[in-house]
């Protein structure tokens, strides 16, 4: 794992042409590990750096090694890139991958195939049988947000199922589903919107949640103007907050941010 480490290590500098030479030798090095690893390292980089191609190369050559837990991973961050870069059909292989390998990752990796498959390739049969699969896997992450996209599919033509669906989702507890349960049901039942409020966020204190009527949070309260200003400037610094929060759909929001006068404090605000 030598060359994987000295690679990080001048990644971490900001020597990009060095750490890449330090990830391939680390692939090249015939240790399935070290191999694995260094090609998620270094399809990251790429990634971040606007590389799709080379993001791509990378991933695939982490999935070559085989290796049981990393290989999947690899197939997984792959997939994400696929689906940037339009190929979609790729995508849902790689997805297909991690699914087939009984990975850790197999839950999300079927929602996030469903959502593919409903969104990007139209085929909303397939997209139905991987929510099931997602919500018969029981995992506490991936099986509410599949009932809420089952749910939607059943609306129109299964209101039944729709409501049980989305009941479910809404008694979950899931930071993001639940909410989106609620509203789905309080629209088809013809009920009026909640109050806003808010909540404290993981893991930064002088931050809160901004949510809706619903309990979905539509933004970020920093109490510190010049935090908040921070964290709006850098979208990778927001990230780590968003998945401490457990925000998932919103890593690839859009999102406005200013002062906020009334409170003294700084505000984000985000556009699903």
């Amino acid at each position: 794992m030598a060359f994987v480490e000295q690679g990080t290590e001048r990644y971490r500098q900001g020597d990009e042409a060095g750490a890449a030479s330090a990830y391939r030798r680390a692939i090249d090095s015939g240790d399935p590990a070290a191999a694995a690893e260094a090609g998620m390292k270094l399809g990251v980089m790429h990634r971040r750096a606007g590389r799709r191609a080379d993001a791509i190369g990378a991933y695939r050559a982490a999935m070559d090694t085989g290796h049981p837990d990393k290989a999947p991973t690899a197939a997984f961050l792959l997939a994400g890139v696929l689906s940037d870069d339009g190929r979609f059909r790729e995508a849902a292989n790689a997805y297909g991958f991690v699914i087939e390998s009984g990975h850790e990752m197999r839950p999300n990796a079927l929602y996030c195939l469903a959502e593919l498959l409903r969104y990007d390739l139209r085929d909303l049969g397939a997209a139905a049988r991987a929510y099931q699969d997602a919500i018969d896997s029981g995992d506490q992450d991936s099986a509410p947000p599949a009932m809420v996209g089952l749910a939607d599919l059943f609306r129109t033509n299964g209101p039944d199922k729709a409501i049980a669906l989305y009941g479910r989702a809404a008694e979950s507890g899931h930071v993001e589903a639940a909410p989106m349960a609620r509203r789905a049901l309080r629209l088809m039942r013809g009920e009026p919107e909640g109050r806003p409020s808010t909540a404290p966020a993981r893991d930064i204190d002088g931050c809160l949640l901004v949510l809706d009527g619903d309990g979905e949070v539509t933004g970020l309260w920093f109490e510190d103007p010049a935090v908040g200003d921070a964290y709006a400037a850098d979208p990778e610094r927001l990230k780590p907050l968003l998945i401490a929060n457990n925000l998932m759909t919103l890593m690839r929001a859009g999102y406005t941010a200013a002062a906020d006068y009334e409170t003294g404090g700084h505000r984000i605000t985000f556009r699903r």
